[in-house]
């Protein structure tokens, strides 16, 4: 079963229909009164469902659920303002590493439990003007060259490319980053897909402290690109997701080369020098 990472900004709270499948379990690790709210996300992305555990034994029932495979997200709403943030206790089914839930039929004991967050992340606009659609993801990673694994991830929930995102990562430090638009839902960046470092050309730091402030005005502009132009982030051949991550954040890669070659699975994943990233239009 494939595992992928992706972490949440919730906007607005769409309720289910009654009609379709229904997953049900219990969410444990709750701490006072403040409610719990429960997020089932098709793979696919392009929407998601919400329900509230029971405050008392924290018992949820989520319905109206087509046939494919889910990502289950709760957290407690200790601020109260129905979205989650980056210093509440969360949990996704699956632990650490949330799983695909495939759903075929009513499921039962689909448990998460809730645990503090150990750090922080980050969150801002993404832009594009562009016509082509598909779900939008930020990638971050510990360098400038984008090389070896990404340790946090932020993904939008529409399929136009525009609005605001919230990235995890997995400990504080000082980060890079760079959001594609995945429009062959293959959860990697492919070639020609719209795309864009923070930063542009030279990519510029993102700090996470401990105790300070985390950054809110990370912002992207995505730019389509030719097939011909070089790939930005890391890839690695295989069929697995881009993300298997280290200690529960950071992914396997998966795909080609940015150079537009396959890789070898024993090669490191690499991004092409600064100076051939091409310029964020900002």
């Amino acid at each position: 079963m494939k595992r992928v990472l992706f972490f949440l900004l919730v906007l607005a709270v769409p309720f289910s229909a009654s009609l379709g499948f229904t997953v049900s379990g219990t969410v444990t690790g709750a701490q006072g009164f403040a409610l719990v709210f429960v997020y089932t996300i098709p793979s696919t992305f392009d929407t998601f469902y919400v329900t509230i555990a029971n405050p008392f034994n924290g018992n949820y029932s989520q319905g109206g659920l087509d046939e494919g495979g889910y990502v289950l997200f709760a957290f407690q709403d200790s601020d109260l303002n129905l979205t989650p943030g980056l210093d509440e206790r969360r949990g996704f089914y699956g632990g650490e590493v949330p799983e695909i839930l495939q759903v075929s039929s009513d499921l039962t004991g689909i448990n998460i439990e809730l645990s503090a967050p150990n750090a922080g992340g980050f969150s801002g606009e993404i832009t594009y003007e562009g016509t082509e659609t598909g779900a939008t993801y930020v990638f971050a990673h510990r360098n400038a060259d984008f090389s070896g694994l990404p340790a946090g991830v932020g993904v939008l929930f529409n399929q136009d490319g525009n609005g605001a995102y919230t990235a995890l990562v997995d400990s504080f430090g000082t980060y890079y980053a760079f959001a594609f638009m995945d429009l062959n839902t293959n959860f990697q960046y492919d070639l020609g897909e719209p795309y864009d470092f923070y930063g542009g050309a030279a990519p510029q730091p993102i700090v996470i402290t401990q105790g300070g402030q985390f950054p809110d005005n990370v912002n992207f502009v995505l730019e389509a690109v030719s097939a011909a132009r070089p790939a930005p982030p890391p890839a690695r051949s295989g069929g697995s997701p881009p993300c298997r991550i280290r200690a529960g954040w950071a992914a396997r890669s998966a795909g080609s080369a940015p150079s537009g070659r396959p890789a070898a699975r024993s090669d490191p994943p690499r991004c092409p020098s600064s100076a051939s990233r091409p310029a964020s239009r900002r």
